[in-house]
């Protein structure tokens, strides 16, 4: 690697902002802060200027899948050169590469103010940034389904220059994302430069240390499956030296909460259970800007006295939850709530009693196995979901897909451990 530039400064790294990202079926959940969730990826990217601004970045880079998908929305793209203007003003440049999610945006195509610039999708392009002796290279996908090692096909490093590589891949793969533009860290390492800016991956990592090679995460988590806090990566440069710091900047938190019912007599204690979770979900939520929204999905486990009630009073008790998290007076919402709890004995237990409970879970547990037994159910099931209104719930969704499905053993098979579950615990 050549002698760093004695020269020092800031920038910012970010990655996987997804621009108006729609969260699809918020509408649908009662309760839901629609404006706030929506909303969300603007608000972080404004978070995202400030902070440049209020460190007086040299730059900032965006490593792909700036926009989201296939949008035609032109309000997207002029918010996002708004707040790129205001960086202008500021003499703050903006570099970007689109990735698998820009590269068929119809989006992509929309002018942008002269501050930012996108680098090019045919060949890794590199552009100097004289006044803090910089070379940034980077290449933007051509195509979603980009399966080429991009990484390959860049420069070695500038000699004199603090060397900037920015890239969308999944190197050599992750379970969560689709392996694009794969590379090893190798390949990285070979080319000599400074400092890795990468995106595709959508937690906070650090692949190596020198050179740094760096994933940021997304800027706002969009689902339940992006938990806990989003941001960017605060780069200092101190003669050569690389820094780094991960800032929080999402304007809404997602968390996935398990609460054991092991030890847990009562409904009362419950609720005590899920109000403590959720105070403290609006808590981690919170910081020294004020409260964000903290979307939370509950799922409830273990063997529990009270698993032959929550069978029995779901509904119910799902109602208490949505009433409990409003009462609050916290930026808390209650996203879903999952039942997984067990009754206090296992089937094989039950199965094993001499008594007419225990003659009746063994025949329930080899129900599944009797296909006239099985016919007949889906008849009369298919019967009574005929009769339901339009509007399928997700639950009776499902049930209707095991019938067209000719599957009904293992809905039959839980169907009757509840059963057998409620009149053990005497109900």
């Amino acid at each position: 690697m050549e002698d760093a530039v004695q020269t020092s400064f800031k920038f910012l790294h970010a990655a996987d902002i997804h621009l108006d990202s729609p969260m699809r079926g918020l509408s649908n959940y009662e309760n839901a802060p629609v404006d706030a969730m929506r909303g969300a990826t603007r608000e972080a990217l404004k978070n995202l200027v400030n902070l440049a601004l209020a460190e007086d970045c040299a730059f900032v880079v965006i490593a792909g899948d700036l926009f989201d998908g296939s949008q035609r929305d032109i309000s997207t793209a002029l918010f996002f050169a708004k707040e790129m203007s205001r960086l202008g003003q500021r003499n703050i440049r903006v570099f970007i590469v689109f990735g698998n999610h820009d590269a068929e945006s119809q989006l992509r195509t929309m002018p942008r103010p002269d501050n930012v610039t996108l680098l090019s999708n045919r060949r890794a392009e590199t552009v100097e940034v004289p006044e803090f002796g910089v070379a940034i290279h980077g290449r933007s996908f051509a195509r979603r389904d980009e399966d080429r090692n991009l990484a390959q096909t860049y420069p070695v490093a500038t000699a004199g220059r603090f060397n900037i590589g920015i890239l969308h891949t999944a190197l050599t793969g992750h379970a969560a994302h689709e392996n694009y533009a794969p590379c090893s860290v190798t390949d990285l390492v070979s080319k000599g430069y400074d400092y890795w800016a990468l995106g595709h991956i959508h937690d906070f990592s650090q692949r190596h240390e020198n050179p740094a090679i760096v994933y940021p995460g997304n800027l706002q988590g969009r689902s339940v499956r992006e938990t806990g806090a989003k941001g960017a990566v605060l780069v200092t440069v101190e003669n050569g030296a690389v820094a780094l710091e991960h800032r929080v900047l999402d304007a809404a938190r997602w968390d996935a909460g398990i609460i054991d019912l092991t030890a847990i007599t009562s409904p009362h204690g419950m609720m005590e259970q899920v109000r403590d979770y959720l105070e403290a979900a609006a808590d981690a939520a919170a910081d020294a800007a004020g409260a964000r929204v903290a979307a939370v999905r509950l799922t409830f486990t273990g063997r529990t006295p009270l698993h032959a009630q929550i069978i029995r009073d779901e509904r119910n008790l799902v109602e208490e939850i949505h009433v409990l998290a409003s009462g609050l007076g916290r930026d808390v919402w209650v996203e879903k709530i999952i039942f997984q709890t067990a009754a206090i004995f296992s089937q094989a237990e039950i199965a094993a009693r001499e008594d007419a409970i225990g003659d009746l879970a063994t025949r329930l547990a080899g129900a599944g196995q009797d296909g006239e037994l099985m016919a007949l159910i889906g008849d009369d099931v298919r019967a009574l979901l005929n009769k339901l209104p339009a509007g399928l719930s997700e639950q009776d969704s499902q049930l209707l897909q095991a019938v067209q499905d000719n599957d009904l053993s293992q809905l039959v098979a839980e169907a009757g451990a509840d059963l057998v579950a409620q009149l053990v615990e005497g109900d």
